[in-house]
């Protein structure tokens, strides 16, 4: 699988359903929560940690087997289940226009799911495609090393100024100098952003050449 094409995805307002009730469907909703989709499990059985999800009503439970019919308004498909039987009828079920991941079968997936570090707006995937979730693993938590907590408001702090610039410098020149150094001078990942910015925008507005 090694032609993928990386893609974040916008599930706001679409059909997800997630087939199985267990630990791995449980891992899955963790992600899936914050993206505001409408959210469906089909398990005859659910554990405790989803009963919570779906009795605050972030999800919703239809008790019962998977058929072939509970999916065919869906727009992503997850099968979080072991049972090679239930694999087997979904991937008979699902259209060529439908997004599935198989969480046991890589290689019957459309859709791969990458570990990602979050840091508010600032989204790293990291996959290997399925060959070692093991080295997958290792360089999230490099990553999430390399890009701590700090980022979140600074990437904040970018998107603020990114739209400052744009509206207030005319000059490209100056305005591509400005949204560069933003992201060079490591000054701007901490407190002293502000005044950081300050001088410069001044420096640079005030230069003729």
């Amino acid at each position: 699988m090694e032609n993928l094409y990386p893609v974040f995805l916008n599930l706001k307002h679409k059909k997800v359903y997630v087939i199985g009730g267990g630990q791995i469907a449980a891992r899955k909703l963790e992600r899936l929560l914050h993206s505001e989709a409408v959210i469906t499990i089909i398990s005859p059985t659910i554990i405790e940690s989803i009963l919570t999800y779906v009795n605050n009503g972030l999800v919703h439970w239809i008790q019962k087997t998977f058929e072939l019919s509970d999916i065919e308004d869906a727009f992503y498909i997850i099968s979080a289940t072991n049972d090679p039987l239930v694999s087997s009828e979904l991937q008979k079920a699902v259209s060529p226009h439908q997004l599935v991941n198989f969480a046991d079968d890589y290689s019957s997936s459309n859709v791969i799911v990458p570990s990602v570090v979050r840091r508010g707006k600032l989204a790293i995937a990291v996959t290997t495609s399925g060959a070692s979730p093991s080295l997958t693993k290792k360089i999230k938590n490099e990553l999430e090393g390399l890009y701590g907590e700090e980022y979140e408001e600074y990437v904040e702090f970018l998107m603020e100024k990114r739209v400052y610039i744009q509206d207030s410098v005319k000059d490209l020149v100056k305005r591509r100098k400005l949204l560069s150094l933003l992201v060079e001078d490591p000054l701007f990942r901490t407190e002293e952003r502000e005044k950081r910015f300050q001088k410069i925008y001044k420096e640079i507005n005030n230069n003729c050449e």
